[in-house]
């Protein structure tokens, strides 16, 4: 699994970047591209038009600016697109974007609606980190573990050097405990 920060550089450059790329990938990689809500709707359907058929492709995480819901949902209907930050801004999607969901829960609060999704078997989440506490840390790789298990299993997006050094860090819930004191 491969992925590209896109959206950082002209546009022209990371196109023809994107076809060196494609020419040495081999046929059983997988290719992430996020572009952090840094394309406009007309960059990202030139994209879309050069990956559409592409098997490599997981998917274009949040390709538009959160507030484009419009976008996003003509967009989705092309191919794969991984919801992340419009999630943050439009917590309802969560409920019913027919694509990938980027979560990190650590961030949305009460983790439980997550579990309950994933325990029932719910399809096309992904799991990611943010810069978690070692209790946090335990729970998302139990969530991880349970979205492997399930429908649409995928590699998670999980930044293992992200998280804090010392006893905020530790996997000990005791631990984590004394040094927030």
């Amino acid at each position: 699994m491969l992925k590209w920060k896109v959206a950082a550089e002209p546009d022209q450059l990371e196109r023809r970047l994107l076809e060196q790329l494609l020419e040495r990938l081999p046929a059983s990689a997988r290719l992430r591209l996020d572009a952090n809500g840094g394309w406009t709707r007309a960059t990202a359907w030139t994209w879309a038009e050069r990956l559409r058929q592409e098997p490599r492709l997981e998917w274009l995480e949040q390709p538009l600016p959160p507030a484009d819901r419009e976008g996003l949902e003509l967009l989705v209907r092309q191919l794969p697109v991984a919801l992340d930050e419009s999630l943050e801004c439009h917590p309802e999607l969560a409920g019913h974007w027919p694509s990938w969901q980027v979560r990190r829960p650590s961030q949305e609060g009460d983790p439980r609606p997550l579990l309950a999704a994933l325990e029932r078997g719910s399809s096309f989440l992904m799991l990611s980190s943010g810069f978690e506490t070692g209790i946090g840390r335990r729970w998302l790789e139990h969530l991880a573990a349970l979205q492997w298990r399930g429908p649409t299993p995928v590699a998670p997006g999980l930044a293992r050097a992200w998280q804090p050094l010392g006893s905020l860090g530790s996997t000990s819930p005791e631990a984590v405990w004394r040094a927030a004191l």
